[in-house]
């Protein structure tokens, strides 16, 4: 299954109030340093940014492709080492297409923390 940053499902849809997902991951007793996402890079619009513990940090953007293919990519980004509970927050960067209430815009499949 995969989740989809703004689309028909969002309670706001396809809004710029809409932009931001957060999600807590565990690094437990460990040191985390890496968040491996599983994402559609899609025909358009689909470039995010990720944050940590409310910090963006060197490599926290992923720029969408621009070929107009849809294709599923997994894009590790590596931050300085936290402990404990993550807050992971997702962002989409790109103008909202008027497409988006149909196919929505910056899906995600997976997210590992290590």
């Amino acid at each position: 299954s995969f989740r989809l940053l703004l689309g028909k499902a969002d309670d706001n849809g396809c809004t710029n109030s809409d932009r931001d997902a957060t999600f807590v991951m565990h690094a437990g007793t460990g040191t985390a340093t890496k968040l491996t996402l599983s994402h559609l890079d899609g025909q358009v619009n689909d470039s995010f940014d990720v944050l940590i513990n409310g910090s963006s940090f060197t490599g926290n953007h992923y720029t969408a492709g621009t070929n107009g293919t849809e294709s599923w990519k997994t894009t590790t980004f590596t931050f300085p080492g936290v402990t404990g509970d993550v807050l992971v927050k997702l962002s989409g960067t790109n103008v909202i297409g008027d497409w988006c209430a149909n196919w929505g815009q910056v899906g995600f499949s997976t997210a590992k923390l290590e």
